[in-house]
């Protein structure tokens, strides 16, 4: 309806309001944190990121071209103590991020709506230039951190050294799209997934042969996987253990406790 008026926009209304409290509860609570802890994770400057994005969002729904200069304030203390957490997180120039194999997208995709939020908040000051560089900065990091359609002969170029498309993209993302790089991540982490699918199987053979092998010796092969578990697939300590539980009374032989179907099965 207009001006928010309808059904929807009721709910709507409501939705964020009711967000903005939740939100500012929670940001409270983070405030009784130390500020070493506060500085360990990300997670209190997302919270007060979020604070301002559903302010935005009731400034738009409103269809008010004002914000109250106490609002404004608020906001915009709140989006210089985000920079300030992340810059602490991550680096004055995102060093930190920099200097990692993966890229760090999820992590610089926080920087697109910091910047988004921050030009809103410099247009409803009237600061149309510095607005606009901060829009531009969004802008940019945003196709930066996405695939967008020019990139696709690059995405042609993985699929054609057997990577799957899923894989391609997110190595694209994690080289900042370089093509090459994005080949050699993808093409690495998919050797380190096979050789660890290949160990996972052999550790799965070898688990199958001990369990085999106290069976063998009248243990229940539930037990048997148990003990095994427990014992990090040391037989020997698995047989003691076994042992004693007989000895006890528990009934660690084979015909025990649904063990006895187990085998004819």
């Amino acid at each position: 309806g207009e001006e928010g008026g309808g059904p929807e926009g009721g709910g709507c209304v409501a939705s964020l309001s009711e967000a903005k409290h939740l939100l500012e509860e929670a940001e409270a609570a983070f405030a009784l944190l130390s500020p070493r802890f506060a500085s360990l994770g990300d997670n209190v400057a997302l919270c007060s990121l979020e604070c301002v994005w559903v302010v935005t969002l009731q400034q738009l729904l409103a269809r008010s071209s004002t914000v109250e200069a106490a609002t404004l304030d608020q906001a915009t203390r709140r989006l210089e103590r985000v920079a300030a957490l992340l810059r602490g997180l991550h680096g004055a120039s995102l060093e930190r991020l920099a200097a990692r194999d993966d890229g760090a997208w999820r992590e610089r995709a926080v920087y697109v709506r910091l910047h988004l939020l921050q030009g809103a908040l410099r247009l409803y000051r009237g600061e149309a230039h510095d607005a606009r560089s901060d829009l531009a900065r969004a802008e940019s990091l945003r196709q930066e951190l996405s695939i967008c359609p020019h990139d696709q002969p690059k995405i042609a170029s993985l699929l054609e050294l057997g990577v799957p498309l899923r894989s391609a993209r997110a190595a694209l993302l994690a080289t900042g799209k370089d093509v090459t790089r994005a080949a050699e991540f993808a093409l690495t982490r998919h050797a380190a997934e096979v050789a660890e699918e290949r160990d996972a199987a052999e550790r799965r053979r070898q688990t199958r042969a001990l369990v085999q092998s106290l069976v063998a010796m009248g243990f229940g092969p539930r037990k048997a996987a148990a003990a095994l578990r427990r014992s990090k697939n040391d037989l020997a300590q698995a047989v003691v253990e076994l042992t004693r539980e007989v000895e006890r009374g528990g009934g660690g032989g084979g015909e025990v406790e649904g063990d006895r179907g187990e085998r004819e099965e």
